[in-house]
């Protein structure tokens, strides 16, 4: 593993570059008009005013009984931490619950099976999301709770379907340079048992 990561970081700044001139050589097509003109898409000479795009996004068909749903999610810091607030200096407080009930409503209407979430607290945190989203109609009772160095921000996973094993991972270390650093949070790894 250590001689991809050597590889990846040496040629990072090719890729990034590679994707950059990628990105700058993309230019915009001229419209052709009916009468086979082109015309220039910076100036519109329709009478008809744009179509404004849905004010929902449209979620995706519920899953049939022989698929999985998985969803990834990143919680920003579903933990206490000293926050900022209008009234004062940080202090030690939760996730606002503002915060909470709107990632709540995505995530039950997104109907995962598993959900894999980052930026977790303690395995309290991840149980109370838990409880929360079986309030709203979301059960998912298996629980995984799995970090690295990173002794604030952790990974869980919340399942539907039982987990067989887990085989996470907390201590990697890895070279960038010649310096050694420990991956903050972990690998978490599990194997569910699929229907």
């Amino acid at each position: 593993m250590q001689p991809r990561l050597n590889l990846f970081f040496k040629n990072a700044p090719k890729i990034i570059l590679g994707a950059f001139f990628l990105c700058a050589s993309c230019k915009q097509e001229p419209k052709v008009t009916n009468s086979g003109q082109e015309e220039d898409s910076s100036q519109t000479h329709s009478s008809t005013p744009a179509k404004s795009p849905p004010s929902e996004a449209t979620p995706e068909p519920p899953a049939s009984p022989d698929e999985v749903r998985f969803l990834s999610y990143n919680l920003k810091n579903y933990l206490t931490m000293k926050r900022y607030s209008r009234e004062g200096p940080p202090t030690e407080r939760t996730k606002p619950e503002d915060e909470i009930d709107a990632l709540i409503a995505i995530i039950v209407n997104e109907e995962p099976d598993i959900l894999g979430v980052c930026e977790i607290g303690t395995k309290e945190d991840l149980e109370d999301l838990q409880s929360r989203l079986k309030t709203a109609g979301l059960d998912l009772p298996h629980i995984v709770h799995a970090g690295g160095m990173d002794e604030t921000r952790h990974l869980g996973l919340l399942s539907a379907l039982p987990v067989e094993r887990t085989d996470s991972e907390h201590h990697l270390p890895f070279t960038l340079g010649d310096q050694e650093y420990l991956m903050r949070r972990g690998i978490l790894d599990a194997t569910v048992t699929l229907p």
